[in-house]
């Protein structure tokens, strides 16, 4: 059975700043700097943008591949109902998010090229499974390792939809595996005896990048999709874990723990060019890259608006949108002799046309708002592509006189 799960809307960006070209599309990292582990977006102007729900620091997630959807594991039981650790998917925009009906879930989820499954590590049947589920209503996980007993986790499947790699240690130890996406063709890939644990997949599917304590603290290499040729890329200190593979192949972006908490760097795949993305006291777990298959941000226009006192406001605007849907954020703020106030509220809106003029009510209302104050409204696209503020202003009618 599934569950609609009302998400929180988290929409501030946050000070924090990471930086990469956005032609590389968009890092996605879990991140304590909104004082609770959530998925966040880093923007190319290295803001943090905050997309789904709290999932707490031993979460995970993932973006499909048309950059537009998410799926995490939750382990923060914040809703009625919600037992945890669970599998959710949901919009980048934050509006709502499904909880599938798998059972219990560890580490990261992978999405299939074409978005229609995802591979997750499930404990169905007494060990640590690779399963497969698709994203439709009803569907039922198949398990690709019920053969071994041992904990199979951490699935990613290949850009090319041939492999799904994987966490096992059913040689004795831990290694990367390699499998065909119907489970056939185990293999062993890293055969070796320090720890193994997988990272993710070269965008043209040939490599595969991993983190290893064969070097002693734990660095990443690369190797070959059949386990050869295999190079170090890293020897910093601490812990480098988390790697994820630019969806343009030119960088790597990972987390190191050096500093006593983990921080965000890139490398590029050759293992130059190493630099610190983040700085902070609070953990940033590198999660996955969402591939930018839409840039155009949506165009919003606010217009003059009015109501009377005692009624809830509305903001009107016009919108031009390609995807036809967007999230819609109004900010106000105003001064008195008294003091001042100010609010923001979140709508998303579907079917979209150009032309067409909208409204965004606003729960509550301002109280005690002078006869006229300005306010500001910002669109966003399921791209998470943020169009340019406009403002314009909000008067009070006088009174109707009694007759």
């Amino acid at each position: 059975m599934t569950a609609a799960l009302a998400a929180l809307s988290l929409t501030a960006a946050d000070t924090s700043r990471a930086g990469f070209p956005a032609s590389k599309g968009r890092l996605l990292i879990l991140s304590e700097d909104f004082a609770f582990a959530v998925p966040s977006l880093v923007r190319d102007n290295g803001d943090l943008v905050p997309v789904g729900l709290p999932l707490g620091i031993h979460g995970s997630a993932a973006v499909s591949p048309d950059g537009t959807r998410i799926a995490m594991v939750d382990t923060v039981p914040l809703f009625p109902g919600l037992t945890v650790p669970a599998l959710l998917t949901g919009s980048l925009l934050g509006d709502a998010g499904e909880q599938l009906s798998v059972g219990t879930v560890t580490g990261r989820p992978s999405w299939s090229p074409d978005g229609t499954k995802i591979a997750y590590a499930g404990k169905r049947s007494g060990s640590w499974d690779i399963y497969v589920i698709a994203t439709t209503e009803g569907a039922v996980p198949v398990d690709l390792t019920a053969s071994s007993a041992a904990a199979d986790t951490e699935p990613r499947w290949s850009p090319n939809g041939t492999k799904i790699a994987f966490d096992s240690d059913r040689s004795g130890n831990v290694d990367v595996y390699t499998m065909n996406s119907d489970g056939s063709g185990v293999t062993n890939l890293t055969g070796n005896a320090a720890r193994d644990t997988l990272g993710d997949w070269s965008p043209d599917s040939k490599q595969l990048v991993f983190s290893s304590t064969r070097s002693g603290n734990g660095d990443l290499y690369v190797t070959g999709a059949n386990g050869t040729s295999t190079t170090r890329l890293t020897s910093d200190s601490g812990a480098d874990t988390h790697p994820a593979w630019s969806p343009d192949g030119s960088t790597i972006a990972y987390s190191n723990d050096a500093d006593g908490d983990n921080e965000v760097y890139e490398v590029a795949p050759n293992g130059a060019g190493a630099r610190k993305l983040t700085d902070n006291v609070h953990e940033d777990l590198v999660q996955d890259w969402q591939p930018l298959r839409d840039t155009a941000p949506p165009r919003i226009h606010a217009l003059k608006s009015t109501g009377r006192r005692g009624r809830q406001p509305r903001f009107r605007f016009t919108i031009s949108e390609e995807s036809r849907i967007a999230s819609v954020q109004v900010e106000y703020s105003y001064r008195t002799k008294n003091g001042g106030s100010s609010g923001f509220a979140v709508q998303t809106f579907e079917d979209l046309h150009a032309g067409h003029v909208y409204t965004l009510a606003f729960p509550g209302g301002p109280s005690r708002a002078p006869a006229a104050f300005r306010f500001c409204l910002t669109a966003t696209d399921p791209s998470v592509n943020e169009g340019k503020r406009s403002c314009a202003w909000f008067r009070f009618l006088p009174k109707k006189k009694r007759r």
